[in-house]
């Protein structure tokens, strides 16, 4: 059961990581990145999975190759505090995405991958 919960917990963090979450305010911090997680582009939390991943873990940096005030395709990493155990980090990766560059994502990328791996 426990793999279960984990994987769980993982797929939550990586939806997360979809989030614009770079500008996060650190003294509005919760409710930023609650609204954020709400209006994901690529994969918005329904409010009671926002509420129920913010009891867990809080942003603690984000990374991405593309400016936030728009959406596009490119690397994303965030970083999040378990706030259960605050000695323990989680680095998650997005993806890029396939919505404005269908040949690099789906075409050479994707292929690459099925292809060689």
């Amino acid at each position: 059961m426990k793999q279960t919960v984990e994987i769980k917990e993982y797929s939550f963090l990586a939806q997360a990581a979809y989030a614009v979450l770079v500008g996060v305010a650190p003294l509005d911090r919760l409710r930023e990145t609650k609204a954020a997680l709400l209006s994901s582009p690529n994969s918005p939390f329904a409010e009671g999975q926002a509420d129920t991943f913010l009891s867990r873990y809080e942003l603690v940096s984000q990374y991405r190759d593309f400016p936030p005030d728009r959406v596009s395709n490119g690397f994303s990493a965030t970083l999040f505090r378990d706030l259960a155990n605050p000695n323990r980090v989680v680095l998650s990766f997005a993806g890029t995405e396939a919505e404005n560059d269908v040949i690099r994502d789906l075409i050479i990328t994707d292929s690459g991958i099925g292809l060689v791996g």
